[in-house]
């Protein structure tokens, strides 16, 4: 392991991928789904496999249903597809899922993950939307995303007080 993938392990440091590649799926989760202001009322989780005794003790397999006051419901599941840095392991089966957030409604879903977005109808990628809307607007750099926010009169979508539930 390399020293960016050894800081995820030990929980003494980090909460594993749970808490790294996943707050950036949670992010875009909860502002894709209108619930990045507030905290979800229950949590439930557990761990997928158990780690190896004397070895890093973050959950590297795992699974969390969050459930929010709005109805908005939330899976997270661990993936072996992708490496620590999020790009595609080679030898991985393709039937795994990617790293990403997967959007679930009556008319189908929406995936996105970085450089791609998919859906169960393409059509639900080019059709307006016609209920309550919540405009999520483009940064080309997510590092910059502060300065786009800035730039456009608005908060970035990630604020650091967003990240303390209420």
């Amino acid at each position: 392991l390399c020293p960016s993938q050894v800081r995820r392990a030990p929980l003494d440091y980090s909460g594993g991928t749970l808490t790294d590649w996943g707050a950036h799926h949670h992010d875009i989760a909860l502002w894709g789904a209108d619930c990045e202001r507030s905290g979800p009322v229950s949590i439930e989780g557990r761990r997928l496999i158990e780690p190896l005794a004397g070895g890093y003790d973050a959950p590297s397999q795992f699974e969390v249903h969050y459930e929010y006051a709005s109805g908005v419901t939330q899976t997270t599941v661990s993936t072996l597809r992708n490496r620590f840095d999020g790009s595609i392991a080679p030898k991985q089966s393709k039937d795994l899922p990617e790293h990403g957030v997967k959007f679930e409604g009556s008319d189908g879903w929406i995936f996105v993950t970085r450089g791609k977005i998919e859906a169960s109808r393409p059509e639900l990628l080019s059709e307006p939307l016609t209920e309550r809307k919540v405009e999520l607007y483009l940064s080309a750099n997510h590092m910059g995303i502060s300065s786009t926010a800035s730039a456009l009169g608005r908060l970035p979508f990630a604020t650091p007080k967003s990240a303390i539930a209420p």
